[in-house]
């Protein structure tokens, strides 16, 4: 005969809104901890559906493995801002201290995760004078002798590249962006703008749902319709961006950015020349500022085994011959 299930929290967020809206949904094996941070840990029977129930009050999984035959392990992010909690439902009886010690002490059996993880950028650096930021540092698909961490890197941008589980890279994004002293302090006059993709189908893949999300974590207006693309160019892949990609391929609504502060969101940075021509036409067409995310930065190994970033960032930006072709003016 099954036991009966005991359910409850423990810790100082007993009163929180999301907490007891958790412990409403459990009808099966769950422990759930979480600290003061942005992070979650778990152990659940995914045949209740309590992925899906999660994802519906924001709480998206980044990395998940079977623990055993009946049972999922893994971690995602939330909010955040939260007192450290252990949300559970268990069979009557069982030591609810072995379940915490397992997510405490054993969640190091997700030591190579699909997808790398984070909740910051890592990377702070300049481009032409504008802030930049990227989540991780990226090494190509030509460099075979990478470390664990360095593929899953490698395997989120490729995923995100492709459209991929656009709930985690917003939350992502979003969890980074807050962070940044823009964001804090002009945070109602910020627009994400993402830079174009280079067909308008993958445009379409990696953003539209990808832009509904995050500016639903972000609370502010969907940037996506701040650059429209409306005919498929050639992949650079490195290469300069030249200025005849851009106005044959794209237009600006110059009314939806005039004195917002922008952030311009790409996949990956190498040279800079792409986020440099967008984000020169955005100030002359009357930004208050832009800032450039991204999730990757290039960066390659020298003769030495040396890192070595890939930067050419002083790019005549100011030759260029802006308020021609499709900029609206």
């Amino acid at each position: 005969m099954n036991r009966p299930f005991a359910k409850g929290i423990e810790g100082n967020s007993e009163s929180s809104i999301d907490n007891r809206a958790i412990l409403g949904m459990l009808d099966g094996f769950f422990v759930m901890t979480k600290g003061s941070g942005e992070r979650f840990f778990c152990i659940y029977d995914p045949t209740t559906g309590i992925e899906a129930k999660l994802r519906g009050i924001d709480y998206i999984f980044a990395n998940v493995k079977k623990f055993n035959a009946t049972l999922r392990i893994g971690y995602g992010y939330t909010h955040g801002g939260y007192e450290r909690s252990c949300i559970y439902c268990v069979p009557v009886g069982t030591d609810l201290q072995v379940w915490k010690d397992i997510l405490r002490y054993e969640f190091g059996s997700i030591h190579d995760p699909w997808f790398a993880s984070t909740n910051r950028f890592g990377l702070d650096f300049s481009v032409n004078g504008w802030d930049c930021h990227a989540l991780f540092r990226y090494f190509p698909s030509y460099y075979k002798n990478l470390t664990s961490q360095q593929r899953s890197v490698q395997r989120s941008i490729y995923d995100f590249k492709d459209g991929g589980h656009p709930e985690l890279w917003a939350k992502v994004f979003a969890l980074s962006i807050r962070k940044l002293p823009l964001y804090k302090k002009h945070k109602d006059n910020c627009l994400v703008v993402p830079v174009p993709a280079s067909t308008i189908e993958k445009h379409r893949r990696r953003y539209v749902a990808f832009s509904e999300h995050l500016s639903k974590y972000l609370k502010v207006y969907n940037g996506l319709d701040g650059i429209i693309v409306y005919a498929d160019r050639a992949e650079k892949k490195g290469k300069t961006f030249e200025w005849e990609d851009m106005c044959n391929t794209s237009c600006f609504d110059v009314e939806l950015m005039k004195d917002k502060d922008i952030i311009l969101l790409d996949d990956v940075i190498t040279r800079g020349s792409t986020f440099s021509m967008y984000a020169k036409v955005l100030m002359v067409n009357g930004a208050r500022s832009v800032t450039g995310v991204f999730m990757g930065k290039t960066a390659h190994l020298d003769e030495h085994g040396e890192l070595v970033d890939i930067v050419d960032y002083n790019h005549e930006v100011e030759q260029m011959r802006f308020g021609t072709g499709n900029v609206e003016e």
